[in-house]
């Protein structure tokens, strides 16, 4: 006949000497959660520790050094000089750079980047493009999304369309929707989304025929759309104008 024990195996009553306070009961399950807590937390460390380090090279930071030199006097001449450079990282960094502190006198550098051969420098000027530009003037990122042979550059060109809720970029937004690559799609969709300041159901990776119809339903909307969205980018080009 089983005897009954009066502590489960899952349990360990750990008593106290007499005449002192008996101590916490600790089981076994709650020792395992612990250890797989303590685990966890160690994973996560480690994974932490993976994303966060530096792993460029201590030349790639060298060659990095002017640059950010340059960006942080706001020296538009020397980053101008780092674009040009052979270095595709050092200029794609001083593509962004002068994005950042030369503003719309840096548009024609971001424009000769976006036809630059290599991909590093088009990407760079596709993302920090409405940093120099507005809403009307986008033509240059409307052929980057059309005809740019890299994927990143395209949907950096889209995001770009996006931040800036340019009408003048929908058509290709929604053209490029039906992109031959699904992180472009998913771009422009979002891009779309924020240009209309509405939401709509669309998969990047669905069927041909569902992504076109849904690009055809966002057609038919746009002329009841346009008029509500030019009073709206009017207003709020207005406040920020007014704002100090």
């Amino acid at each position: 006949m089983r005897q009954h024990n009066p502590h489960p195996p899952d349990r360990i009553r750990l008593e106290g000497r007499p005449g002192h306070r008996q101590a916490p009961v600790v089981t076994n399950g709650a020792r395992r959660r612990t250890l797989r807590l303590a685990a966890l937390f160690a994973a996560l460390a480690v994974t932490a520790w993976l994303v966060n380090r530096d792993w460029s090279t201590p030349q790639a930071d060298a060659d990095l050094v002017p640059v950010v030199t340059a960006e942080k006097a706001g020296d538009v001449e020397a980053l101008r000089q780092a674009a040009a450079g052979g270095n595709a990282t050092v200029a794609a960094r001083a593509i962004a750079a002068l994005a950042a502190v030369g503003g719309a006198q840096a548009r024609a550098d971001l424009e000769r980047a976006l036809s630059d051969p290599r991909p590093e420098l088009r990407h760079a000027a596709a993302a920090e493009f409405a940093r120099v530009s507005d809403r009307h003037d986008v033509a240059p990122l409307n052929r980057a999304l059309a005809d740019d042979g890299n994927p990143m550059v395209r949907a950096a060109a889209a995001r770009s369309l996006g931040e800036l809720r340019s009408w003048n970029g929908l058509n290709r937004l929604l053209a490029a929707m039906d992109d031959p690559d699904p992180l472009v799609r998913r771009a422009a969709a979002d891009a779309v989304q924020n240009v209309l300041g509405l939401r709509f159901q669309f998969d990047p990776y669905g069927q041909e025929q569902d992504r076109r119809r849904v690009i055809a339903q966002v057609r038919q909307e746009l002329p009841r759309l346009r008029p509500a969205h030019e009073a709206y980018m009017r207003k709020l080009e207005s406040a920020n104008r007014s704002t100090p």
